[in-house]
């Protein structure tokens, strides 16, 4: 008995410890963390913690992804701004100046594996013309002949019948019109058929044995024209200068694994270039020159630039390209069909491809 009630003691005594040890870790506590507020969590604490354990919205490239592109069939469209250097009419030497004009073009391809590109292409260029210069002409003097020709001198009444071989007998008092013209002889004869009393004398008959038939003219003259010299003249110029044309491409596109990927490509095909509307004349004359028409002819370009990759499927494309036209005809009136030794087209482009 006298054992219970010493346990009991003992441990009522050592709950009372306990208890009075749990107030004054709490006690600690407490103080601890008014002493060090900074061992609070704060609301941005709890934010940033929220945005490091959340996932990062999805972009059409993650950020391990790989930015090579992928082999397939691929459409292009660009336009470009056109700067086209003068052309050369042969053998005339006349020029003519372009102003910076526009192109559209539109391409379906196929990417190999191996970073190559071919393609078919189809364009349309178009350049206003803003003037041209026409060469000097110099003067000359030209001669002209001038035949007065041989007619009956007046109208004439036959005295007596006059017979006319292979035709008939004209009757005395017929009258033969003045002008009738004749052949230089002798024998004269009548240049154009000639109708006397219902009768028809043609052409090329003998009329020199008519009695009393006089004649006038048949002689000839000159006359002397001289020209002056036409000085070289530049001057402004209406009409334009097209190209329509198709041509298969080569590309090259180099692997950077990035969002940009340079370009190199060349390609050959067909042209017509063609002028619509352009007349150039020298000022203070009537001597002008109207150029129509062209040709289809033989062209090839060169291209460089670089894509921006928009997505997995569509880049946008910026880039130089060089369109040279080959030897062709224009129609040039009143000279001729004159030649151009082919011209120059640079082109500052801005385009977009889409792979399917």
């Amino acid at each position: 008995m006298g054992a219970m009630v010493v346990v009991s003691v003992f441990c009522g005594v050592n709950k009372g410890q306990a208890n009075e040890t749990r107030v004054q870790d709490l006690h600690h506590r407490s103080e601890a963390k008014l002493l060090h507020p900074l061992n609070q969590p704060t609301a941005q604490s709890i934010l940033a913690q929220a945005s490091t354990d959340s996932t990062t919205p999805s972009s059409p490239f993650s950020q391990t992804a790989d930015f090579a592109s992928r082999a397939g069939f691929y459409g292009a469209v660009s336009t470009d701004a056109r700067f086209a250097t003068k052309l050369t009419l042969e053998p005339i030497n006349a020029s003519i100046s372009l102003s910076p004009g526009f192109g559209i073009n539109a391409a379906v391809g196929y990417r190999f594996k191996n970073n190559l590109r071919l393609e078919g292409e189809f364009s349309y260029g178009s350049n206003n013309v803003r003037e041209a210069r026409l060469p000097s002409i110099p003067g000359a003097t030209t001669t002209i002949s001038t035949t007065i020709p041989l007619t009956t001198a007046a109208a004439f009444t036959t005295p007596v019948p006059i017979p006319i071989p292979g035709v008939g007998i004209i009757p005395a008092g017929s009258t033969i019109p003045a002008g009738v013209v004749l052949n230089p002889g002798p024998p004269f004869t009548n240049a154009n058929p000639v109708t006397v009393n219902g009768i028809v004398i043609p052409a090329g008959t003998d009329l020199s044995t008519v009695p009393g038939l006089t004649t006038t003219g048949g002689t000839t003259g000159t006359t002397t024209v001289t020209a002056p010299d036409i000085p070289a003249a530049t001057v402004k110029v209406g009409g334009k200068i097209t190209t329509l044309s198709g041509l298969v491409n080569l590309y090259y596109d180099f692997p950077t694994r990035s969002r940009f990927e340079p370009y190199v490509g060349g390609g050959l095909g067909v042209s017509r270039a063609s002028a619509d509307g352009l007349s150039a004349g020298y000022p203070g004359t009537t001597i002008r020159y109207d150029i129509s028409g062209g040709t289809t002819v033989f062209v090839y370009q060169f291209m460089g630039g670089v894509a921006y990759k928009l997505n997995a499927n569509a880049a946008a494309t910026f880039g130089y390209r060089y369109f040279n036209v080959a030897k062709q005809s224009f129609d040039v009136n009143p000279v001729g069909k004159l030649d151009v030794g082919g011209f120059g087209v640079h082109n500052i482009e801005l385009g977009l491809r889409y792979s399917f």
